[in-house]
């Protein structure tokens, strides 16, 4: 009798030739990173990798989505750097008011940021 183990469909070691053809299809066909991720039931970083050692090029799509995630990680560690010196309500409301002012910067930079993509991709 085999026993598993609870193992999300992701996190399987090794690609299949059909898989690695499969991925050359859909990046060929500039289909978006979480859908095939979601069809080759990989996580978004283990496509973009795959992709990286079968030296395809990682469409622009992707890039956007990759320097976002980047861009995300930076702000999460930030706040959390401002929130550790938090000792008591008013200085709570402090740290609220430069995340506000630094989400609406993030906003507006990456909404001009978007927009020059798409230019540089041909689709606006």
């Amino acid at each position: 009798m085999v026993t598993t183990t609870n193992m999300s469909p992701n996190s399987h070691k090794f690609w299949h030739q059909e898989e690695e053809q499969r991925l050359k299809d859909l990046v060929e066909s500039d289909t978006p990173l979480e859908e095939t991720a979601q069809l080759l039931r990989r996580s978004a970083d283990a496509i973009i990798q795959k992709t990286k050692r079968l030296g395809l090029k990682i469409p622009d799509s992707w890039q956007v989505r990759r320097q976002s995630t980047k861009g995300s990680f930076q702000a999460l560690s930030w706040i959390q750097g401002l929130l550790a010196d938090v000792k008591d309500m008013q200085q709570l409301e402090k740290v609220r008011r430069q995340v506000d002012k630094a989400l609406e910067t993030l906003r507006n930079t990456a909404a001009e940021d978007f927009q020059k993509n798409l230019h540089k991709a041909g689709r606006s």
